[in-house]
């Protein structure tokens, strides 16, 4: 009796299909690096940066608070879409109004102008603030979603945080300067 036929028919396949997935799943290993490369290098090409926001006037009357503020864009080679901002208006680390600024885009090096009006619920006499001073001190916070748009392919949102410290109440609003975050 023989039984070198069972020997043979138990030893793995070592042909062509072997070769054929090792390769399939180098090429797809490859592929995906290529991808990830790809993108990185033209994210890094475009150097997206945050938007710069400046509080040019905050006015305080009876019953109504006025902010009007600028929002510029940085980028060369990107467009900024903005799905809207909640702002906040605080005294002492204390809210006391909440206003939100509608949707609204800056195309490459552009700038825009925006104004936030609050109807003061009476919060701020609440509050004990004198509002008969020449100058009252608040921070303006304000939150929303930037959506980074470069041609049609090329597409990043991200959360932006935008808080002024110290803004004085008057014709101009001096401030310690808005950090975006």
């Amino acid at each position: 009796m023989d039984n070198t036929g069972d020997i043979e028919n138990s030893q793995p396949i070592n042909g062509r299909a072997t070769l054929l997935a090792r390769c399939s799943i180098t090429i797809l290993i490859l592929l995906l690096l290529a991808i990830i490369s790809f993108s990185l290098i033209l994210w890094l090409i475009f150097s997206p940066r945050l938007p710069e926001f400046n509080v040019e006037s905050l006015s305080v009357s009876n019953a109504n608070v006025s902010m009007e503020f600028t929002v510029k864009n940085p980028n060369r080679k990107i467009n900024l879409w903005f799905s809207g901002f909640d702002v906040v208006l605080l005294h002492e680390n204390c809210e006391i109004l909440k206003g939100t600024v509608k949707v609204f885009s800056l195309r490459k090096r552009s700038e825009a102008r925006m104004t936030v009006n609050w109807t003061n619920s009476g919060k701020m006499k609440n509050l004990g603030l004198d509002l008969s001073k020449k100058e009252v001190d608040f921070d303006v916070k304000m939150n929303g979603t930037a959506c980074f748009k470069a041609g049609k392919w090329m597409n990043e949102k991200k959360s932006v945080q935008v808080l002024c410290k110290n803004l004085k109440t008057g014709d101009s609003a001096e401030a310690d300067g808005c950090v975006s975050s």
